[in-house]
């Protein structure tokens, strides 16, 4: 610390060396993290962060909570500031002059604001390790590979960039570039170009079961746990070409074809390198345009056979790469372009053949129905022409026979009243004959079809 304390780290405690030679022994079991920053040193732990000024007093506390919190617990007697329970990882921004806390919460800043919870795509981020370097945080996160965060925003490095394994353990500071310790092969980041960058003679961790590294030099020193490993930092570089060796379609091998049926949709490829040194090392990279998921994939360490099955018809267009972590890699992406044709019921002619035969058929219904309606049309003004012609004989036979009679009736009735007229039958009689003389009248005007309008029945009433 600022006085010259040491701070001494156990499972079951944490001591703190005074420049005076001096030991005091703190409840502080499981020690992962130490920092300093300015008067206060702070400790992630099995009992979560904690804060112990450099000399307790009155104004280092008052100080300590202008700067990150005036909730913040203070513990007199055992002489430090109770932060955050669940914290296992501290790094601290001097340009924000914050403090970032790794919980198991998610990722937090701790300033004179409080804590405040960082997202990425609006998520908590979970991070394992924390690391401030040329003004940027390095963020090491269990499932979302290596965050990037600076005054732009957050930049995420993961597979698909050329990352070995998205859970990453730890990160270390190097010269000029960042160490990555993940669940695969060690990497290091380049600082100047933001990219990754590989050397030769690096063992994976897996092999020197590798759990933290720091540099010195031109030499790496790498803690594992069989002990100290140091290894040179010698680039060397490696032109590495994969070739397809065999492909398998269906299980039978194919080669000089790039077309195959519908059912020929399960496909192998195994591909080759030419390269006889730390052959176990070398990884493809791979994907596959056109198909439902074209993000790059990594084969295992070794691994040469590639797999896709029940691909649907279509134009694939399959990117492969090798590249070994250890060395720097100028290997060139190989293209293998191949097409799964649809079924002969998919095809354009198919389906261009029953679009016809489609239309046919619903201009056949059309037509058919149009010359339905017209005979119908014909048998309907037929039969209407038919009646009107009956209603026009009955109108006139009516006028012609029936009417004449009555009309002699009717005269032969007023001239029998005109001589009779003592005799009142004769006079009902007469009327009787006027009554069926109008509604004759009646049933002539109604059967002519000359009067089938809205004028003539007017006119009638």
């Amino acid at each position: 610390d600022s006085d010259q304390n040491t701070f001494v780290g156990f499972p079951t405690g944490l001591v703190i060396v005074r420049n005076n030679g001096k030991r005091i022994n703190l409840p502080v079991i499981n020690t992962k993290q130490i920092i300093s920053v300015g008067s206060y040193t702070f400790v992630a732990s099995g009992i979560g962060l904690i804060a112990i000024p450099d000399t307790p007093s009155a104004a280092l506390v008052k100080k300590f909570r202008s700067l990150f919190g005036k909730d913040i617990e203070y513990d007199a007697k055992l002489g430090w500031f109770h932060i955050d329970k669940l914290c296992h990882e501290i790094c601290f921004d001097p340009e924000r002059q914050s403090l970032l806390l790794a919980s198991n919460d998610g990722l937090f800043y701790l300033d004179k604001n409080g804590r405040q919870p960082i997202y990425y795509n609006k998520k908590p981020i979970y991070a394992s390790t924390l690391c401030y370097l040329q003004g940027k945080i390095y963020v090491g996160t269990t499932n979302d590979g290596l965050l990037i965060l600076d005054k732009k925003g957050i930049r995420q490095l993961s597979v698909s960039e050329g990352l070995l394994s998205d859970n990453i353990l730890k990160i270390r500071p190097g010269t000029d570039h960042l160490w990555i310790i993940g669940s695969g092969p060690l990497q290091l980041f380049d600082l100047n170009n933001n990219s990754l960058e590989s050397y030769d003679n690096l063992p994976s961790r897996n092999d020197a079961q590798v759990i933290d590294v720091n540099e010195i030099g031109n030499n790496a020193y790498l803690m594992t746990l069989n002990g100290l490993l140091i290894y040179p930092l010698n680039k060397k570089t490696l032109n590495l070409k994969p070739t397809v060796y065999q492909l398998k379609v269906n299980n039978r091998s194919r080669s000089g074809n790039d077309k195959y049926s519908y059912s020929q949709n399960n496909f192998n490829f195994k591909l080759e390198i030419p390269n006889f040194y730390y052959a176990k090392d070398i990884y493809i990279k791979y994907r596959l345009l056109n198909s439902a998921d074209t993000t790059w994939k990594v084969t295992e360490p070794g691994g040469r056979q590639i797999n896709f099955s029940s691909l649907p018809p279509g134009k694939y267009i399959f990117n492969a790469v090798a590249f070994n972590p250890k060395a720097n890699l100028n290997a060139k992406v190989i293209t293998y372009n191949f097409q799964i044709s649809p079924p002969w019921w998919k095809r354009t002619w198919v389906r261009f053949f029953v679009a016809i035969i489609i239309f046919a058929l619903i201009n056949y219904i059309v037509v058919s129905y149009h010359f339905r309606q017209i005979a119908y049309q014909r048998a309907f003004h037929e039969e209407q022409e038919s009646i009107r012609f009956e209603r026009q004989r009955i109108s006139s036979e009516i006028h012609d026979d029936i009417g004449a009679g009555l009309f002699a009736i009717h005269l032969y009735a007023n001239r029998a009243k005109q001589r009779l007229p003592h005799i009142p039958e004769i006079g009902e009689l007469n009327n009787m004959v006027n009554d069926i003389a109008d509604k004759i009248r009646d049933i002539i005007w109604s059967t002519n079809t000359e009067n089938d309008n809205l004028e003539n029945l007017i006119y009638y009433i």
